[in-house]
């Protein structure tokens, strides 16, 4: 999946330039459990202080359960949850690596083999306008996908590229397993391009 990861680094390298505070993604609640997923294998970097600059006191696998202890706050490229893994290990955790539940979403999701392609605002994007279809902003990490496949509300990874995203927004040509990208702009949804056969996993709840 190294072509797909390239791919996105391509087309702007997205995830660290997510969308403004007032289009974040989905909350985490405080005192939530959250896992870590989406770092391909990397693990998610724990900060002192919000921010990608902030010292790094711990870096958690994938998988990891932890505990959303307040609210986040935007920094730079996005927002940074306080998290706590345990007594000696605590931070702030950037949220494009957070999902909530427990680990049981691994297991209680499922898998399938996709075709994974880019869309934008617009006519030429092939979106209608910047509202997807349940109401939210488009940003960095929604996707479209056809309903009767994967439900709409779903946490998605796709392999080969990182981070969680979720399925808010549906489109006419989205049918079967299919999902497709949001990006920024219809010049780096076409460069990102068409791939076929990708394991794309909905989590559980």
């Amino acid at each position: 999946m190294l072509v797909l990861l390239a791919a996105v680094v391509a087309a702007g390298s997205l995830w660290l330039a997510p969308a403004p505070p007032a289009q974040a993604r989905w909350l985490l609640p405080a005192g939530g459990a959250a896992v870590v997923a989406g770092t391909q294998g990397g693990g998610m970097q724990v900060h002192s202080a919000p921010g990608p600059t902030g010292p790094v006191v711990a870096i958690l696998p994938e998988g990891t359960q932890v505990v959303v202890t307040g609210a986040p706050v935007w920094v730079g490229d996005g927002l940074y949850y306080p998290i706590s893994y345990s007594p000696q290990v605590f931070g702030w955790g950037f949220d494009l690596y957070l999902a909530a539940g427990t680990p049981a979403i691994f297991s209680s999701g499922f898998s399938i083999r996709a075709r994974v392609t880019g869309y934008s605002d617009g006519p030429e994007g092939g979106a209608i306008g910047f509202i997807t279809y349940i109401g939210t902003v488009t940003r960095w990490g929604t996707v479209a996908v056809d309903p009767a496949v994967i439900p709409l509300g779903s946490r998605v990874l796709i392999a080969g590229m990182p981070g969680v995203y979720e399925a808010e927004d549906t489109g006419s040509g989205v049918r079967g397993n299919w999902v497709d990208v949001w990006f920024p702009t219809p010049q780096a949804a076409r460069q990102f391009g068409v791939y076929d056969g990708v394991m794309v996993t909905v989590l559980g709840s």
